[in-house]
């Protein structure tokens, strides 16, 4: 089976995740095609896809036909198997059109946009023929919202037809979900306890970072410098059981502790099923609490810098960034007591944005001196298409940031 993952903002990361989660859940695959807006791939056997697996994957697409170039206007587009693309019983069908870049030229893109009105007639008059009556959605942006998509579409029995330009070929395929964007609003926006100076890590991203870490729901995975509890819940709703966290802030892990309390009982996960800790504990003494190899995956945020940066000038954000400087190196001293030989250490680190420069943390080398090697993220990595630093490393980042966050795994 051949699908179409329809990419989040940070397209690499994105792509990253899927295969990893692929990966974990032993489901093998090929790569078909990538570009900043999609990945294409070929899955081996029947397999079902749950979005919600996904951090920042917008939408998954069933393949159902490739459909050359020259073919575009000639060809019928369902034809005789309407069973893939609708249901053959209903009577009435409202559907959209979506247009991607598989990674073809520019050209082939504008004229695929251009040939969607054509395809909407198309489709109309095929559905006629089965006996169906159907009316589209206005076609105004090369792409429908997965907004639009799951209120006008999805949840009223409708359909998106998706249409992805390739290289030689144009794939033609059906949504089959899109990501559950209220959930992620409400993880964010609607917990109790919100600190807009700490524990600002989306919900999206932080699913993203755990998933990085390749592990079973039986490892124990921690986060010591919790903040408000992003990535503690998280692991919760992924189904981690051993779960630990903390932070030097008695205010953030008695927040930490309110919002997972609110998580589990709005999600409906079993407080008796899950051996959960949050306690207040500073991260460069976290062995104290936490015995030698016995962690399977350390994924946080730690200080990324004063909230008062955009008012620094370079020196002073050159002494902050040797204060966190310090700060990671005493941490990875304790990582590699509790890690075990196996397990990861997902972390972000600060790229301060100062008037065209960006400083990196210069520590890499001192963090692989201590034993650390800084992994790659996934297999099949120069397939994807993936925009990567001079460090090998993925930044997270919004316009006009003044930190950004640069996702990097290691292992011991």
């Amino acid at each position: 089976m051949k699908y179409a993952f329809v990419l989040g903002t940070n397209h690499s990361l994105c792509k990253v995740e899927i295969v990893n989660v692929l990966k974990n859940k032993n489901i093998k695959f090929e790569v078909m095609g990538a570009s900043e807006e999609v990945l294409l791939l070929e899955i081996e056997g029947e397999v079902t896809l749950d979005i919600n697996d996904f951090g920042s994957t917008a939408k998954i697409i069933k393949i159902i036909k490739e459909i050359d170039y020259e073919q575009l206007t000639k060809e019928e587009i369902i034809g005789r198997d309407l069973e893939d693309w609708v249901d053959p019983s209903i009577k009435n069908l409202t559907y959209g059109i979506s247009i991607y870049n598989g990674g073809g030229k520019f050209k082939q893109l504008n004229e695929l946009f251009y040939l969607s009105f054509k395809f909407s007639q198309k489709i109309k008059e095929e559905l006629r023929s089965w006996g169906i009556k159907s009316g589209c959605l206005a076609i105004k942006e090369r792409a429908l919202s997965t907004v639009s998509v799951n209120m006008n579409l999805l949840k009223k029995g409708g359909r998106e037809f998706v249409f992805i330009s390739g290289q030689k070929n144009v794939w033609a395929g059906k949504t089959l979900s899109v990501q559950d964007y209220e959930s992620y609003s409400k993880r964010d926006y609607g917990r109790p306890f919100r600190d807009d100076k700490s524990g600002m890590t989306p919900p999206k991203l932080a699913k993203m970072m755990v998933n990085l870490a390749n592990q079973t729901q039986e490892s124990f995975v921690i986060d010591p410098f919790c903040g408000s509890g992003t990535f503690l819940g998280e692991m919760l709703l992924l189904g981690f059981k051993k779960i630990w966290g903390s932070d030097i802030s008695t205010k953030a892990v008695g927040d930490s502790k309110k919002n997972l309390d609110w998580l589990m009982e709005e999600f409906g996960i079993d407080k008796d099923n899950v051996d959960l800790q949050v306690e207040v504990e500073d991260a460069t003494e976290i062995s104290k609490k936490i015995g030698n190899k016995q962690v399977g995956a350390i994924v946080c945020e730690p200080y990324l810098g004063s909230s008062k940066l955009r008012s620094f000038n370079e020196r002073r954000i050159e002494n902050e960034i040797k204060y966190i400087e310090d700060l990671y190196i005493k941490s990875f001293v304790e990582f590699k007591k509790i890690l075990k030989y196996d397990g990861k250490i997902v972390i972000i680190f600060p790229v301060i944005n100062y008037k065209g420069k960006s400083f990196y943390l210069n520590i890499l080398e001192k963090i692989k001196e201590m034993g650390f090697h800084q992994n790659g993220y996934c297999e099949k990595q120069d397939k994807l298409g993936l925009n990567l630093t001079k460090r090998k490393t993925i930044v997270y980042y919004r316009p006009k940031q003044t930190v950004s966050r640069e996702i990097i795994i290691f292992s011991l």
